[in-house]
């Protein structure tokens, strides 16, 4: 295992080691880490972009909603000189040599989450993210999950043992009657943040949005947060806190 940025990290990762608490050791413990986004539509694309570009070391890829057609996925705006033959790995791959990406397509998601360190949940459906939810409890594995819906976006860091899940948070998550209608115009917005939340909780830097929940509304451009408490008969998480 290499102990030390080559001189291409540190010139490909230089401005990152200049953040307060980040520096060389922060890009190290990012090279070693590894995280499993789920969902490959506009939001997963944009999170596993930004995360091979931040250099996490390792990045599993599951769409268990789209059957992992990884070539079909949308290209971002780069070209074609960067994004290489248009298939998500590729793109990544292209993007930083540095990074291993693995593409699963019909493995088991409960032996899945169990080989990563931080789950991404890019889902579209409520009974997927009711899932993840469920399996990274069960296999102690921290989730950062968003829902996207039109022009409003809905964040929240699921750490198993403290605070509460994402049922606690959104009891009554469902698909809606026009959600398969409606476009996500914020799931590019809502992917980013996403990772750069799993840089976070990869890192222990900073706050993670647990125990409240991050809301965008991108028709007025507005942040605002949302504290939610662990249900105490929550049947997802009740069980982790001792309570």
């Amino acid at each position: 295992m290499k102990l030390a940025l080559t001189q291409e990290e540190l010139e490909r990762y230089g401005r990152h080691l200049l953040l307060p608490g980040f520096g060389v050791d922060g890009q190290l413990r990012l090279r070693r880490s590894s995280v499993l986004v789920v969902g490959l539509g506009r939001q997963g694309l944009a999170a596993s972009l930004y995360l091979a570009a931040a250099g996490v070391g390792r990045l599993g890829l599951a769409d268990p909603e789209g059957g992992g057609n990884f070539a079909c996925m949308p290209r971002p705006s780069w070209g074609e000189d960067v994004v290489g033959e248009g298939r998500v790995p590729q793109q990544l791959r292209a993007l930083n040599p540095g990074v291993e990406v693995d593409e699963y397509v019909g493995i088991d998601m409960a032996d899945l989450v169990s080989r990563y360190d931080v789950v991404v949940g890019c889902v579209g459906s409520a009974r997927w993210r009711q899932e993840l939810n469920r399996l990274c409890l069960a296999g102690g594995k921290p989730l950062v999950g968003a829902t996207v819906l039109g022009w409003e976006g809905q964040l929240l860091t699921v750490i198993p043992g403290e605070g509460p899940c994402w049922n606690c948070a959104f009891p009554h998550d469902s698909d809606g009657f026009l959600a398969g209608e409606l476009g996500t115009l914020v799931a590019g917005a809502m992917g980013i943040l996403q990772a750069t939340v799993a840089i976070k909780v990869l890192l222990d830097l900073g706050e993670r949005l647990s125990g409240r929940y991050l809301s965008f509304d991108g028709m007025t451009g507005r942040f605002r947060q949302v504290e939610c408490r662990a249900d105490p008969g929550c049947p997802y998480c009740s069980g982790q806190k001792g309570e």
